[in-house]
């Protein structure tokens, strides 16, 4: 007799949940935050930060969400500070280093 193979059953794939408005607002958060460092950041950064906030919400997303959080935030610090320094709100020995 001839031993009997066992073969295993039919692969099952795990189902995906469906985009939802915070994944939606993860991906627009990133994106804005990196094309606001780039032009216009005046407008995208700020909607950087609050879209990559509300979409921090999603388990799915929240790598991007916090990858667009501190992109938000960095690009901000940097615009203020420039915006200061050229205004000569800021004392030349603050920000000599940086620029």
């Amino acid at each position: 007799m001839m031993p009997v193979q066992r073969y295993p059953g039919p692969l099952s794939f795990r189902k995906q949940k469906p985009f939802t408005q915070a994944d939606l607002c993860t991906v627009l958060g990133f994106t804005s935050a990196v094309m606001g460092c780039f032009w216009g950041s005046v407008l995208l950064l700020p909607l950087g930060l609050v879209t990559s906030v509300l979409g921090y919400r999603r388990d799915r997303t929240k790598g991007l969400a916090v990858a667009g959080i501190v992109i938000s935030v960095i690009g901000l610090l940097i615009k203020v500070v420039n915006i200061l320094s050229q205004a000569v709100y800021l004392p030349p020995w603050f920000t000599n280093g940086i620029w």
